[in-house]
């Protein structure tokens, strides 16, 4: 998850986490601006689940995958098709689903 191409994907996501949590609010945010207004407990409770459930995915302990699909530096585009398809650009099927992001900031416990 630290790589650098995936880390620039799953921080996108978590960006629009954050915006859409304004949003919801009926707050209007400056995305260049969105690390510098004040995050509810409710917003740091569906970062910290995101994070949780996105780290607990099996993509990131097959080694089998680290091994083959991923082998090797890939680049953004690589990892934001995995994450909004479920399959590399190749198609070779490596998520159960797509990413839903509601689904990840829910708990898990």
């Amino acid at each position: 998850m630290a790589k650098e191409e995936i880390l620039y994907n799953w921080l996108k996501y978590l960006s629009q986490i954050i915006q859409t949590h304004f949003i919801s609010l009926g707050h209007p945010v400056d995305e260049k601006k969105l690390f510098q207004y004040e995050f509810s407990d409710t917003l740091w409770n569906n970062i910290r689940n995101y994070v949780i459930n996105l780290s607990e995915l099996p993509i990131w302990t097959n080694n089998e995958l680290s091994n083959t699909v991923f082998g090797g530096k890939q680049n953004n585009q690589f990892w934001q098709t995995i994450f909004s398809t479920g399959s590399t650009p190749q198609g070779f099927k490596v998520l159960v689903t797509p990413l839903n992001l509601n689904q990840l900031q829910i708990s898990r416990n």
